[in-house]
């Protein structure tokens, strides 16, 4: 029953260590697994909590974990009905986006995934924010979709993983940039959590020049999307995401003193645009 599973993860806060072992934990995961998207905001968020809190203080066996992982990524969790938008089924996608990252950061430490999971979680996370169409934020009466935010939250945890390769990181690039330009504005803060990915990149050794030239490509799509989009409200909505996204990366590179070639290619282009489209 949603009510009695609802009140047990309320519980579960206040249990001791004991208490908590001496639960049916196979039994809990399977339904919070269940209702990882409910629409009910309110359980939704205390099955991710309830997720939270087991993983990272060590409650699971590695049974369990990768019995988790397994789930989260398989067509009836983070592919549930991909392509779909505006429909309730964004919720459990994208909240086993969020499972499956706190997952990857316990393995950081722990490592018990296979290499053939790791990569599976790897090549799932770009898969999925790639394809992932319902971009909303917040839905009124449901709560906190954000599968563009959480998303990202999935790739900058594949990233930090000891066992990604860099040779994904063009791929993980490409995903970030599909990001921008999939249409609807962005409103929710996802422009930040995107830039945690680049971020995560540049800590992995992510050549400088490498996010130059990516700069450059963005630029030079929201040029040619402004020449054939005939929707002037669809480039405006996408100039939107792509002019906030290379402001704050701007910024945030300056922040951490780190990225000073690819700082000038924004001025110099956000210069250009400016010039070019604003100016009468």
């Amino acid at each position: 029953m949603v009510m009695d599973l609802k009140s047990l993860l309320i519980e579960l806060n206040d249990m001791t260590e004991e208490q908590i072992l001496n639960q049916n934990l196979d039994e809990l995961i399977s339904d919070m697994l269940t209702d990882i998207g409910t629409i009910d905001s309110d359980l939704r968020e205390l099955v991710y909590s309830a997720f939270a809190k087991l993983i990272s203080e060590n409650y699971l066996d590695k049974r369990q974990l990768q019995y988790i992982m397994e789930t989260c990524l398989d067509h009836n969790h983070l592919f549930y009905k991909i392509g779909e938008i505006n429909s309730d089924s964004v919720f459990t996608r994208s909240f086993s986006s969020l499972v499956i990252a706190v997952i990857l950061n316990k393995d950081k430490d722990d490592r018990f995934l296979s290499t053939d999971i790791l990569l599976r979680a790897f090549e799932s996370s770009i898969s999925y924010l790639r394809q992932e169409k319902d971009t909303r934020g917040y839905v009124e009466g449901k709560g906190w979709a954000h599968s563009i935010a959480h998303g990202a939250d999935l790739l900058a945890s594949a990233i930090d993983h000891p066992s990604y390769n860099t040779g994904m990181s063009k791929d993980f690039l490409d995903t970030v940039h599909n990001c921008l330009f999939k249409g609807p504005v962005y409103t929710d803060n996802e422009d930040e959590r995107l830039i945690f990915v680049i971020e995560s990149l540049m800590d992995k050794d992510l050549k400088e020049t490498e996010l130059v030239e990516w700069v450059i490509n963005i630029f030079s799509e929201l040029e040619a999307v402004f020449e054939k989009e005939s929707s002037y409200i669809n480039f405006y909505r996408i100039k939107t995401n792509v002019m906030n996204f290379v402001k704050t990366l701007y910024f945030r590179l300056g922040y951490k003193n780190i990225g000073h070639h690819a700082r000038n290619t924004i001025k110099e282009n956000l210069e250009i645009w400016f010039k070019k489209y604003y100016i009468k």
